[in-house]
């Protein structure tokens, strides 16, 4: 019995150290990482930052067949509700009235309203934001005047306004690089955008204006996040000029075109690659 066990003791040894050894390296050398994960796979966080993002993009796309098909990769029961609770949420942390409006459209088109929210909606004003009573002028009594005789006023000569100089719009987003790419794993061009913030960060959520001579497109970041939660992209057209622009504030890049390339795949389109990065801002 004792030869038995001095015989199974380094073999067991050995697959317990084994063991230990590998779930240290899956949990805290190299943890596994997900990508192309299922809406429904999500955290709670990232889940209604997905939301938020289904509603931005409706409001760009106008596209409720595409929204409710995004909204179903949620597999949420009653996204109605959620979708309500989430635009309740965004007003008590004091979001933007954008944002608000576009998680109210969305409710109230999957049948959820309350009377806080529906506020937001299109055709309602915003409610003005309270005026704490501790700050608000305290105007002292004023003596009624006694009567006198009527007198003719002279009349009040008013100052010539001198006409004021149009404000230059500010830009909020600046180009930080663009670059052309002869991709030789595809065959498509891509107009890439990346959005970052001044920190470097990817802005998810971030709206993207493409025009050309025969339309237009919005586009938003943050429905790649394996390539990037600040990333967007688009399929170009050969012979077409393309101007890009953020709808939050960023000067126009135009000429951008899909022209001939050589890589050492063959014949290939430029792909043209772009990044956007927010202005810092200036001190008072």
């Amino acid at each position: 019995m004792k030869r038995l066990l001095r015989c199974l003791f380094p073999i067991l040894s050995g697959l317990a150290l084994g063991i230990v050894a590998g779930l240290v390296y899956t949990w805290l050398i190299e943890p596994v990482q997900y990508t192309n994960t299922a809406p429904d796979r999500l955290r709670a966080d990232a889940k209604r930052e997905y939301l938020l993002l289904i509603s931005k993009a409706y409001a760009a796309s106008d596209d409720w067949t595409v929204a409710l098909e995004r909204l179903a990769g949620l597999k949420d029961p009653d996204i109605a509700a959620t979708t309500l609770e989430l635009a309740k949420q965004a007003i008590e942390q004091g979001k933007s009235v954008s944002t608000i409006r576009h998680l109210a459209i969305v409710a109230s088109r999957l049948g959820a309203s309350s009377p806080v929210v529906a506020q937001f909606l299109p055709g309602q004003p915003p409610p003005p934001p309270a005026i704490p009573a501790s700050i608000l002028p305290t105007v002292p009594p004023t003596a009624l005047p006694s009567p006198t005789a009527t007198s003719t006023p002279a009349p009040t000569a008013f100052p010539t306004l001198s006409p004021q100089p149009t404000p230059t719009p500010r830009l909020v987003f600046r180009l930080s690089s663009r670059q052309s790419i002869c991709d030789t794993d595809r065959a498509e061009p891509l107009l890439q955008v990346l959005v970052r913030s001044s920190h470097g960060e990817d802005v998810s959520g971030a709206e993207v204006a493409v025009t050309w001579e025969a339309g237009s497109i919005h586009l938003m970041t943050g429905f790649k996040p394996e390539l990037g939660r600040g990333y967007t992209d688009m399929v170009m057209e050969p012979g077409v000029s393309y101007t890009v622009f953020l709808t939050a504030g960023s000067e126009q890049v135009g000429g951008i075109q899909a022209t001939p390339c050589r890589s050492s795949a063959g014949q290939r389109l430029l792909s043209t690659r772009l990044v956007f990065k927010e202005s810092e801002p200036s001190s008072p």
